[in-house]
């Protein structure tokens, strides 16, 4: 399982309540779903860079991180095809994680 800050996810649930928060799972479920298509570096840097911010505001650390790095990579021009295996693995396990989030809620 994705290393996850349950703190982040309370902090919305307390603040949207369960409905929109299930709703904005959902939304995240299917931008992630939707990313990471391309080959190009610059979509890639620009894919993680926007799901560091969605991934970390509901506390999925491990998948912001390595975000973080791909981006990172690609703007240096590294050969990013290692990172996007673990990316990859970190976005399966994170909707892995966010189903289960919105079938417990």
């Amino acid at each position: 399982m994705t290393d996850m800050n349950p703190a982040a996810l309370d902090e919305i649930l307390d603040l949207l309540g369960e409905a929109k928060t299930r709703e904005l799972l959902g939304v995240l479920a299917d931008d992630l779903g939707k990313r990471f298509a391309s080959e190009k570096a610059e979509v890639i840097a620009f894919d993680a860079h926007a799901t560091i911010s969605s991934a970390g505001t509901f506390g999925f650390v491990s998948l912001a991180s390595v975000c973080r790095t791909v981006e990172n990579a690609c703007r240096a021009g590294a050969d990013v095809t290692p990172l996007l295996v673990r990316l990859n693995d970190e976005r399966a396990r994170a909707l892995d994680q966010i189903a289960a989030l919105r079938m417990a809620a």
